[in-house]
């Protein structure tokens, strides 16, 4: 059995979780978005999420290393937004994850506060650790 203070506790960490995971999820759909505008100034469509790799097309059939160069940067641009795809859609998950636990601990918190109606749980003004998100140098 959890006290009523605990569980608030609880609930308050999962929210703040939330609000973290929730603003670095916006941080790397902005990440995910330069790398579609760059394909985008680049003259290639953006390809959909699980197509795979895009070919290149636009090159000739005679190869000299400039075109190598041309074809190795366009393939990284690829990649990178693949990779910021995923990064966007692993953090949602993640997200959806820690919403839930917050959900749960909200249930936790009214049930124990119907236990003893009027109870005031203890406050924490001082921010716990990992509260806040530190800047990016």
């Amino acid at each position: 059995m959890y006290s009523i203070d605990m569980v608030h506790s609880s609930y308050l960490a999962a929210q703040s979780r939330v609000r973290q995971y929730t603003q670095f999820v916006v941080i790397l759909q902005h990440s995910e978005c330069a790398w579609a505008q760059r394909i985008q100034e680049m003259g290639y469509g953006v390809p959909e999420l699980n197509t795979g790799r895009m070919s290149v097309g636009r090159i000739k059939e005679q190869v000299d290393e400039q075109d190598i160069l041309l074809v190795r940067t366009i393939e990284t641009v690829f990649a990178n937004y693949g990779a910021a795809q995923d990064q966007v859609r692993q953090y949602t998950q993640f997200l959806m994850i820690l919403k839930s636990e917050e959900d749960a601990w909200a249930e936790r918190f009214q049930e124990a506060s119907s236990v003893m109606p009027g109870y005031e749980p203890v406050r924490c003004d001082h921010p716990r650790k990992g509260d806040q998100i530190k800047p990016l140098l």
